[in-house]
């Protein structure tokens, strides 16, 4: 064990105790023993612990010693020891942020594997809180512990030395572009052009004019002659993002560049050669747009050459600790905040989450929460009520607030949601400019102040970030 953890423990009788904590030390733990939970607070005062153990004692508030430790430490983890017919009143407890419990009595080895699994999770996080301080580049990184993120990272470092085509395909706020630049960064061409178009974004003729360029007098308003992506890409790498979106007959034209390494531009004769790596990304299964007549089997097979598929965050959640560290870093430096942590209720509530729109809606989700939070550690009343109305399983039914007795005001509350959330985004996105915000809108400045004093936005919270 490189570190030494230290642990707390609050025990009504030492004594008994003495040889579990005699098997911890051995374990290689930092043992501290205080006879009640009210100790706890002076110690943690003076010295920080990575786990404390707690013996529920009857004469104190519970509920209230747990509160005021993790104000003190909010990243600590908690586990209680208690009686079997004290589990069913231990909901107040664990809505506290209580890491786990264990029935008493138990046996040593029992304990022993709580403590190392809570210490094996905080250790994880400590591990990536550390690389980010170390990380020049905050956006570019990709985050997970899962096999499965795993083996795409093992895939990037892989094909990135290559000239391989490469075929990224996952849902929605994945992360497909930020693989695609991993391979980018790490490649023999990092140095020259990495230009990306998202296909979905335009109609198919100006789509292939942004790609291809076009000659001059070529249409109606092409008053001059235009060098596309690819001649502006040349000897670097080009992104197409949501290729499934492109046309059957761009889709020729696409796999002459891959095939042949020419185009072509809109209204000329001459074949120009090109030198670009090509990277193809997709939110729709390709295969299954073969099989409906929207995509060309033989680009397929071009650009599937070597295909990385990324799972969606709700098959690898053991990923969900780690991105939240991991966005609170981002968040806290661009607010110019200092908030130090996520409850464990809070955790647990995106643990029993779907998430639809992946890791960008946990990305957006958490940018909101850091803006509502005033305290140390971002709890649920940080959490915006439309995720509440939109989330389903168990969260939902322990969080989702009561159902409003009319249609008219369940319609304004979803409304008024919406809206905060929208301009504390748009706030964000630019600093707190009310200018630039309006006009990214299409908004006056005029009914940008009217929501922000509707809604009590602080712009501080915004303006803060700049430097």
């Amino acid at each position: 064990m490189l570190k030494k953890f230290s642990i707390l423990i609050a025990i009504r009788q030492i004594e008994s105790f003495q040889k579990i904590t005699n098997s911890l030390k051995e374990e290689g733990y930092c043992i501290k023993l205080v006879e009640n939970s009210k100790e706890i607070l002076e110690k943690i005062r003076r010295k920080k612990f990575d786990l404390i153990i707690i013996d529920l004692d009857k004469k104190l508030n519970n509920v209230e010693i747990l509160k005021k430790i993790k104000t003190i430490l909010p990243e600590v983890k908690i586990i209680i020891l208690l009686k079997p017919t004290e589990v069913k009143n231990t909901l107040k407890l664990i809505k506290e942020g209580i890491y786990d419990y264990l029935k008493k009595p138990f046996i040593c080895d029992e304990l022993k594997i709580l403590i190392r699994r809570a210490i094996g999770d905080k250790s994880k996080e400590d591990s990536l809180l550390k690389s980010l301080k170390t990380k020049k580049n905050f956006e570019n990184v990709i985050i997970g512990e899962s096999k499965k993120i795993q083996k795409i990272l093992q895939d990037a470092q892989n094909i990135a030395p290559t000239d391989i085509t490469v075929l990224i395909q996952g849902e929605t706020g994945t992360g497909k572009e930020l693989i695609a630049s991993t391979i980018y960064s790490l490649s023999k061409r990092k140095n020259k052009p990495f230009l990306k178009i998202n296909c979905a974004a335009l109609p198919a003729d100006l789509l292939e004019s942004e790609l291809f360029g076009h000659e001059k007098e070529a249409f109606t308003g092409a008053d001059h002659p235009k060098f596309g992506l690819f001649s502006c890409a040349d000897k670097g790498t080009i992104l197409l993002d949501e290729i499934s979106e492109a046309s059957l007959d761009l889709q020729a034209k696409l796999l002459r560049v891959v095939e042949e390494k020419e185009f072509i531009r809109v209204g000329g004769r001459k074949s120009i050669k090109v030198d670009v790596r090509i990277i193809a990304a997709s939110n729709k299964d390709l295969e299954e747009c073969i099989q409906k007549g929207k995509f060309r089997r033989d680009l397929y097979h071009r650009l599937n050459i070597f295909p990385i598929f990324i799972h969606p965050l709700r098959e690898r959640k053991e990923d969900i600790p780690l991105l939240l560290h991991f966005f609170l870093n981002q968040h806290n430096k661009k607010l110019n905040k200092n908030i130090e942590g996520v409850s464990e209720e809070v955790k647990k509530i995106f643990l029993n989450y779907e998430w639809p729109g992946n890791v960008r809606e946990l990305k957006n989700l958490l940018l909101v929460m850091v803006i509502n939070c005033k305290e140390r550690i971002i709890t649920i009343k940080d959490i915006p009520k439309s995720f509440f109305k939109k989330s389903e399983g168990p969260c939902s039914k322990t969080f989702l607030p009561d159902i409003p007795p009319s249609f008219k005001e369940a319609k304004q509350n979803i409304i008024n949601s919406f809206e905060e959330t929208y301009f504390k985004s748009l706030l964000y996105t630019y600093k707190g400019n009310i200018l630039r915000s309006a006009e990214s809108a299409q908004i006056t400045r005029p009914f940008l102040y009217k929501k922000i004093k509707e809604h009590k936005i602080d712009l501080s919270d915004f303006r803060s970030g700049e430097n």
